[in-house]
This record gives structure tokens, sequence and C-alpha cells, in this order.
């Protein structure tokens, strides 16, 4: 999932993952649409990744992935 505003271009994507499984397992796959949508929009989003449980924020360009209580859905 895709989060951006008016200009078109994502400024975030979310990875989720069944509430059985460690978040973990979603990251790579995380960079991976991460590095997709950097190419198509020249701009680098900002990756969540989540089990509904727990949650992930990881500004890859500037910061490592940190535990987060949960993200804006507007």
């Amino acid at each position: 999932m895709c989060c951006g505003l008016m200009t078109g271009k994502p400024l975030a994507l979310i990875e989720a993952k069944r509430t059985r499984r460690d978040p973990q397992v979603g990251q790579q796959q995380a960079k991976l649409y991460a590095d997709c949508l950097e190419r198509q929009f020249v701009q680098r989003p900002v990756i969540f990744y989540t089990n509904g449980y727990q949650h992930w924020l990881w500004d890859e360009a500037n910061y490592p992935p940190r535990p987060v209580q949960g993200f804006s859905k507007s």
C-alpha cells in the first residue's frame, strides 16, 4: 500500500504480514518495493512494516529501522 499527496508521488509504503509472523519478515520485501518506487518517481518513500501488533518505521536513506506505536492513517 502506498500513501501520497496530491503530487501523485508516494511518500510512504506499508508492508503488512499476518499477525502470527514477525514483521521483520517483510523488511526486505518492503525495501524491494521502495527501490521500484524510487526508480519510477525519483523519490524514496519512507517504509513501514507491520504484523498488525508490531510496527516499524524505516527511513532507509537516513536512519535504521525503529519500532513505532503505529502510523498516521490520514
